[in-house]
């Protein structure tokens, strides 16, 4: 059965220290306990990081507020971090938030989690899991004032309130709203970060000259820190770790920098050739709980890109016949199109047909 009050979570804590379930470090409030749901290590102060329940394999955060919040404001910051407000669908996740919050210590009033009213007296959860699993404090959700359809719990700093910490209210978006509410507003509010993380943007395709490079971006979300690891395809359906040493390629070799990190700077040397270049990327994204996959990017390599822009346009046209001219070429570049050594007419033609192909 869920935990009703702290007296009563106390003495249960006195019992497995009893039982040598729980630790107490010398000169430290920090416990160590074993659990039934799974084994914490908590501090008194405010947890430094999100904490893993096992049962569902999501984490949890208590985030508290120096100053009372709306529960649109909290739901705002939750999806800032790739997480949202918390949902409670059993009587053990609703025990393993207890423990969470008596770990935390927040200040007395609404623990605000992702509950809402979708008419009027009927509640749901912000995902979408059914609302098969309830706590209300007896009399509630009661609608005080007429502008309470949100979900908090209910808890008192340091000592208990009548056995109400850690049973539901409705409250009010924000304390502004609050004249005719039964409860103080919100000073914490309680997260759920899925496992993976989530892939907030795919890198986007990009095109490069054949001297530059092309940068491909990967945005996740979820439970921190991020690894990144990025791979390109070198055959159907075959990918390779990208390194920082040159990566062997059909044509040339890879080039730029960042493989390791949420950006990827991507070209390929030693490749002459007046047709373009097609390669795939994606980044795997992996935090302690797990990893995900981006969609692939195709980085072009265009040696229409004259001018080395990004883009095939007139510009590189008028930059190609400037260069062959004599009168000025981009830094790097020559007139020898073709690659043979030597700047004539077949390098002219063979510009003109490869522009009049694209990228």
């Amino acid at each position: 059965m869920p935990v009703s009050s702290h007296s009563q979570f106390r003495a249960r804590i006195r019992s497995k220290i009893a039982r040598g379930m729980c630790v107490q470090r010398p000169g430290s409030h920090r416990l160590m306990c074993v659990l039934a749901v799974a084994t914490w290590a908590f501090a008194h102060a405010a947890l430094a990081q999100p904490v893993l329940w096992n049962t569902n394999g999501h984490f949890y955060e208590v985030v508290p507020s120096s100053a009372p919040i709306c529960w649109s404001a909290a739901r705002t910051e939750a999806n800032s971090r790739g997480a949202d407000l918390a949902t409670i669908t059993s009587a053990a996740e609703q025990q393993f938030i207890e423990t969470l919050l008596l770990a935390t210590d927040p200040p007395s009033g609404s623990v605000l989690i992702g509950l809402a009213e979708t008419t009027e007296g009927t509640y749901a959860w912000i995902t979408g899991e059914p609302l098969s699993y309830t706590r209300w404090y007896p009399g509630e959700p009661n609608n005080a004032g007429g502008i309470e359809s949100l979900g908090s719990l209910l808890w008192t700093h340091s000592v208990p309130n009548n056995g109400r910490s850690g049973l539901w209210n409705d409250v009010s978006d924000c304390p502004s709203d609050c004249g005719g509410c039964d409860y103080g507003q919100g000073h914490c509010f309680v997260i759920e970060y899925p496992c993976p993380p989530m892939i907030r943007a795919n890198p986007s395709a990009t095109i490069t000259c054949p001297s530059g490079t092309g940068a491909f971006t990967a945005i996740a979300s979820g439970v921190r820190p991020f690894t990144y690891q990025w791979q390109i395809e070198t055959s159907p359906g075959t990918w390779a770790s990208i390194g920082n040493d040159p990566m062997p390629l059909p044509c040339g070799h890879t080039t730029g920098f960042g493989s390791t990190t949420d950006t990827l700077h991507l070209g390929v040397g030693g490749c002459p050739g007046t047709t373009p270049i097609h390669l795939d990327v994606r980044c795997i994204v992996s935090s302690p709980c797990g990893s995900v996959t981006t969609a692939p990017a195709t980085l072009t390599v265009c040696p229409v890109d004259f001018d080395c822009d990004g883009t095939a346009d007139f510009f590189d046209y008028d930059a190609f016949v400037n260069c062959f001219e004599g009168l000025s070429c981009p830094p790097g570049k020559t007139a020898d199109f073709d690659s043979d050594g030597t700047v004539d007419f077949f390098d002219y033609d063979a510009f003109v047909v490869a522009f009049e192909s694209g990228c």
